[in-house]
This record gives structure tokens, sequence and C-alpha cells, in this order.
């Protein structure tokens, strides 16, 4: 074991033109050191590859990557998270978020 686990506390799913952020969350523990923000990376998976990268925002335990302006029906799909401590690197299980179109 890697001694990092990361895990989604609810599955996330939002609107298009909704006012309110679309937001995924991990909370991450680790056995070896304590993770920062700049540790903490979401990825949008494409082909079951690390796509497109983006930070994270972090409070406690809990990372987090809001889709504010952004969340397009596009922005939909598999994403994880890549959280490295120490040298040792640790990928998430991919979660799906569903950016629904307009009505």
């Amino acid at each position: 074991s890697s001694g990092i686990n990361a895990e989604w506390p609810l599955r996330p799913g939002c609107k298009q033109g909704d006012a309110s952020s679309c937001v995924i969350e991990f909370d991450v523990t680790s056995t070896i050191g304590d993770p920062g923000a700049n540790d903490v990376k979401f990825w949008k998976l494409k082909d079951g590859e690390l796509d497109e990268k983006s930070s994270s925002s972090k409070e406690g335990n809990t990372f987090s990557r809001v889709f504010g302006q952004w969340k397009k029906p596009s922005r939909s799909g598999q994403y994880v998270v890549v959280v490295t401590v120490k040298g040792k690197t640790y990928q998430s299980e991919p979660v799906t978020l569903t950016v629904l179109p307009k009505d």
C-alpha cells in the first residue's frame, strides 16, 4: 500500500446555467505525510489516460475542484485525483461527473 488513500464523499452532478457551482471533492488520508493543495491534482480522463489537469483547493483533509462558469456538458466525464507525498504517487478510482445541458 502507498500509505495514501482518496475517497469520494459524494457523487457529483449539476446542470449548465444553474447558479450553483459543481464541486468534485476527495477526502485524502495519508500515513506518510500531510499533502498540500499543490500535491493533489485533479485530472479528467480521456480513453482511460490522464488528459486535462487542474489544481485543487484544500480544507482539512478534503480537496475540491469547483466548476463555476466552466460547467458545460463537455466537462462531463471521468475524473481522478493524483496525490504525491514524499515521492510516492497515488491515483484514485475514477468518478463520473455529469453536467446536464440547459433546458
